[in-house]
């Protein structure tokens, strides 16, 4: 049971950070025509892709924590 809700967060957080997230980063690069590190810090385009950054980095850890616990308990279960 927990496996399984553990292996639901993982999809759920990879695929909302790859499909949602990163496409919406990957469109801010490409309307920005020049790299990010050379955009003014105060760009509002700039500020939306450091907080899509953000949220990014969220997601995808929030997937590997579920991950780790999904091993964890699996690993568990084998042992018994």
């Amino acid at each position: 049971m927990l496996e399984s809700l553990a292996t639901v967060v993982i999809v759920a957080g990879t695929g909302v950070g790859h499909w949602l997230i990163a496409a919406k980063m990957h469109a801010l690069r490409v309307a920005m025509a020049i790299p990010i590190d050379q955009v003014a810090p105060d760009d509002p385009r700039r500020l939306a892709f450091n907080d899509l950054h953000g949220y990014s980095v969220k997601a995808l850890g929030l997937a590997m924590i579920a991950a780790l616990i999904a091993m964890t308990l699996i690993s568990r279960r084998q042992r018994q």
